[in-house]
């Protein structure tokens, strides 16, 4: 019990360090009574669980273990079977054979488990896949970040839309008030022509009338 303390108390401290993903190998088998524990009754690890993967040497041994998975109630995060058993195609073929014929929850089939080897597992797409499946609070958290980011260029080129409007707006106004200057400025102009020829043909009239 004392291990399972420590790794109960592990488990919360990095999570108030912010952790985004813990991983915890449980290496003296699913049967053993400190993984039979945390698997079975440690709230802290079966409320934060977000997959399971089983590790076995053979078929068989992979079709017990998920017996145990499945008791616990914990068959909804199963994530993957790996293993010494994926280094031999018979043995997988074995497993999944097994595997068809017997897994039932509630009288309804559940399929048979993905299988991933070691190596597979460490490729970083698979790993990069398995944690957006399993693990999709990240994935959460970058939609947000990318939802926020695209309100706010959203809003910045609203802003600048209506700022060029405004720009637009305003120069439209000069402009205007530009022909508007002009075209008074025009008028004052043709009427001080008129006045002025009104009054040189009164002066040459008067001009005319003199003897």
């Amino acid at each position: 019990m004392l291990f399972c303390c420590s790794v109960e108390k592990t488990v919360k401290s990095l999570e108030q360090t912010g952790c985004d993903a813990i991983v915890i190998e449980l290496a003296d088998g699913i049967r053993a009574p400190d993984a039979r524990y945390l698997l079975g009754e440690s709230t802290v690890l079966r409320t934060r669980m977000t997959a399971l993967i089983v590790a076995a040497q053979n078929g068989p041994g992979a079709s017990k273990s998920l017996d145990e998975v499945y008791r616990v109630g914990l068959g909804n995060k199963l994530g993957a079977v790996t293993g010494i058993m994926t280094g031999a195609p018979l043995a997988v073929e074995e497993f999944r054979l097994l595997e068809s014929e017997r897994r039932f929850a509630d009288g309804t089939f559940v399929g048979v488990p993905t299988v991933l080897s070691p190596l597979e597992l460490a490729q970083g797409k698979i790993a990069k896949d398995f944690v957006d499946k399993w693990h999709p609070t990240t994935a959460a958290s970058d939609v947000t970040e990318a939802t926020a980011a695209g309100d706010e260029s959203k809003a910045t080129a609203s802003d600048v839309t209506e700022a060029t409007a405004d720009d637009e707006s305003e120069a439209t106004a000069d402009d205007e008030s530009k022909a508007n200057a002009d075209d008074e400025s025009k008028a004052t102009a043709a009427d001080e022509t008129a006045t002025s020829v009104s009054m040189e043909g009164r002066k040459h009239h008067v001009r005319a009338m003199m003897p």
